[in-house]
C-alpha cells in the first residue's frame, strides 16, 4: 500500500464529460433584518442592540443571574489549552509542524497579558451574545516588548472591545459579509496637562466630551465570537434572552413581596375627615387643610412622622369629625409569592445551564441528579469552548502564518481539555479493567495521561517504544484479568470478588 507521501503526488484527472450549467456563487441572503447598521431581528426593544447591552448589564447584577453566568464562564476559564500537531501530515513535514507548534506555544506566553485573560474576555459572549478581541500583532523583538528576538510576527495582545461601545455594523458583498464595525469611545487624555487633570470634575467632563471619537475597526483584525448567530447576526443571541422574561417577572414579584411586607409591618392607615373637606367645590381653607392631611399620611407611610395632632371636634350626635385609625391587613393569601419567585429562579438557572446551583437548597436533589446536571453543563461549556477554539484556529493561527509567509495548507491548532471530574478511584478502576483485556495500548500518550491524572509532574518521552516503557514501568501483575475473563459478579463466570463493587475486588 502506498504511503502518504505517494498519495500526495497523485493528481486528480480532469473530467472530459459534459458539465451541466450552474451559476457559481451565492444567489440568496441570510434574511437578517438590518437598518442603519443595526440588527432589527428581535421585536423586543430591550433585547435589540445596542439597547440590549444595558438590559444584559442590568441583568448581570441580579443575585440569580450573576452566579449562573459566573458558573458557566468560570468552567470555560478552567479549560487547559495546548497546541497540537495534526496526525495526518506527511512524514517529511512532521519536524516542520512541531516547530510551528512550538512557535504558537511561545506566542501564548509572549503577550502583554496572560492567555487566560484572553479566554475570559472571549467568554463574555456567553452573556452578551458576542465578543470581539482585536489582534495586536508585533515583531518578536525585545525592543517591542517581546521575550524573543527572532523577528517573526507574533502576538502583542488580544484586546477586548466592549460590546457597549459598538454602535454600528458594516457589511460588504450586498450584506453577505461582515466588513467591520464602528466603535464609539471616550478617549482618555494623555497630554500630561496637570492643570486639566487637577481642575475638578467639571473641567474633566467638558474635556472628555470633546474627546469622544467613532472609530471604524475592520473585522480582518478581530476575533469574533458569537453564541447562536441566528441568520448570521453579528451580535449573536445571548443566553440571557431566554432568561429575560422570568427575570422581569421575578423582579415584579419581589417588588410585590416587598410592598406587601411593608404594608403588613406598617399596617393600613385611615384618616377620617368631614365630607365638606373632600368635595371639589370646597373653600380654599378646607382644600389647604386636605393637602396638609395628605402630606401627613405620606410622611406616616414613609415612617417620617410618629403621630398626628387632630382637632377635637364632634358633630351634633357626639361623633368625632376628625379621626385616625390603623387597619391590620395581614392574613393568609390565595398564593405563595415566595414559591412563585423560586419558580422563576429555577427558570432563569435552566435558561443559563446553571440549575445545578439550586440543588440542595430545597428538599430535593440527589447525587445522581447532580451528576446528570453537570454533564449537561459540560455540554454547554464545551460548545462555548469550541466557538473560541474555532475562531483561534480559523483566524488567529491563519493570520500569524500568513504574516510570517508560511504555508497555510497544514497548520498546528489550538485545542482545549476540560478538567476531568471523575475521581482517581473511578479512573483507576476503568484503566485496570480495560488494560487487563488488552484494550489500552502501552504507549507514551497513555502513560502520560495516567501520570498527569494522578497529579505527577513527571512525563515520559513521546519517542519511547513499548519495550523501553516496559523496562521503566513498575513490575506488577494485575489479577483483574482473570476476573474479566471468568466473569464479574452476577454473571455466568466465577469472578474474583465475592460481593459488592467488582472493581474493589480486583486488587493489583
Amino acid at each position: 500500500m502506498a504511503d502518504k507521501d505517494d498519495e500526495k503526488t497523485i493528481s486528480l484527472p480532469k473530467g472530459d464529460g459534459k458539465v451541466p450549467p450552474m451559476v457559481y456563487g451565492q444567489q440568496g441572503y441570510s434574511g437578517l433584518v438590518t437598518l442603519g447598521g443595526q440588527v432589527w431581528d428581535d421585536c423586543q426593544h430591550e433585547l435589540r442592540w445596542p439597547y440590549a447591552y444595558k438590559t444584559f448589564k442590568k441583568m448581570s447584577t441580579d443575585s440569580t443571574v450573576r452566579p449562573a453566568l459566573d458558573y458557566v464562564e468560570g468552567k470555560v476559564a478552567e479549560a487547559n489549552w495546548r497546541v497540537r500537531v495534526r496526525k495526518d501530515i506527511p512524514k517529511n513535514r512532521e519536524a516542520e509542524q512541531r516547530a510551528y507548534a512550538k512557535f504558537l506555544e511561545e506566542c501564548m506566553n509572549d503577550m502583554d497579558h496572560s492567555w487566560n485573560t484572553a479566554i475570559k474576555n472571549a467568554a463574555t459572549f456567553n452573556r452578551y451574545g458576542f465578543s470581539i478581541l482585536e489582534m495586536e500583532l508585533r515583531f518578536r523583538n525585545k525592543k517591542y516588548g517581546s521575550n524573543f528576538d527572532d523577528g517573526y510576527v507574533g502576538i502583542g495582545g488580544l484586546w477586548p472591545r466592549s460590546q457597549g461601545t459598538i454602535v454600528r455594523w458594516w457589511w460588504k458583498d450586498k450584506g453577505r459579509v461582515l466588513d467591520g464595525f464602528d466603535q464609539r469611545v471616550v478617549i482618555p487624555s494623555t497630554d500630561g496637562d496637570v492643570s486639566i487633570q487637577n481642575a475638578g470634575w467639571e473641567v474633566v467632563k467638558a474635556k472628555a466630551e470633546l474627546e469622544i471619537a467613532t472609530k471604524f475597526i475592520p473585522m480582518k483584525t478581530c476575533l469574533h465570537f458569537r453564541h447562536d448567530p441566528e441568520n448570521g447576526s453579528p451580535s449573536g443571541t445571548s443566553p440571557l434572552v431566554a432568561a429575560w422574561q422570568p427575570w422581569k417577572l421575578k423582579l415584579a414579584y419581589q417588588e410585590s413581596e416587598m410592598i406587601g411586607v411593608a404594608q403588613d409591618n406598617n399596617a393600613f392607615k385611615i384618616l377620617y375627615l368631614p365630607p365638606e373637606y373632600l368635595v371639589e367645590d370646597a373653600d380654599e381653607d378646607r382644600k389647604a387643610s386636605f393637602r396638609m392631611y395628605q402630606q401627613m399620611m405620606e410622611r406616616a407611610h414613609q415612617a417620617k412622622q410618629s403621630g398626628f395632632i387632630l382637632p377635637q371636634l364632634t358633630d351634633n350626635e357626639g361623633n368625632k369629625m376628625f379621626e385616625f385609625d390603623i387597619k391590620n391587613i395581614s392574613g393568609s393569601k390565595a398564593y405563595d409569592v415566595n414559591a412563585i419567585i423560586a419558580r422563576y429562579v429555577r427558570e432563569i438557572q435552566v435558561a443559563l445551564f446553571a440549575d445545578v446551583l439550586s440543588l440542595g437548597g430545597g428538599s430535593g436533589g440527589s447525587y445522581s441528579l447532580a451528576e446528570s446536571k453537570v454533564s449537561i453543563i459540560d455540554m454547554a461549556v464545551k460548545a462555548r469552548l469550541t466557538e473560541i477554539k474555532d475562531q483561534l484556529n480559523h483566524k488567529l493561527v491563519k493570520t500569524l502564518f500568513e504574516q510570517n509567509g508560511w504555508p497555510t495548507d497544514i497548520m498546528p491548532y489550538f485545542d482545549f481539555e476540560l478538567p476531568n471530574a471523575e475521581s482517581l478511584e473511578n479512573v483507576g478502576s476503568y484503566l485496570q479493567k480495560t488494560a487487563a483485556t488488552g484494550l489500552i495500548p502501552l504507549v507514551p500518550e497513555v502513560v502520560n495521561f495516567v501520570l498527569a491524572r494522578a497529579g505527577i509532574d513527571y512525563q515520559v518521552s513521546e519517542d519511547m517504544s513499548t519495550e523501553e516503557l516496559r523496562k521503566i514501568m513498575t513490575n506488577f501483575k494485575s489479577e483483574s484479568g482473570g476476573g474479566m475473563e471468568s466473569g464479574m459478579n452476577g454473571s455466568n463466570g466465577e469472578g474474583t470478588g465475592a460481593s459488592g463493587d467488582p472493581a474493589t475486588a480486583n486488587k493489583g
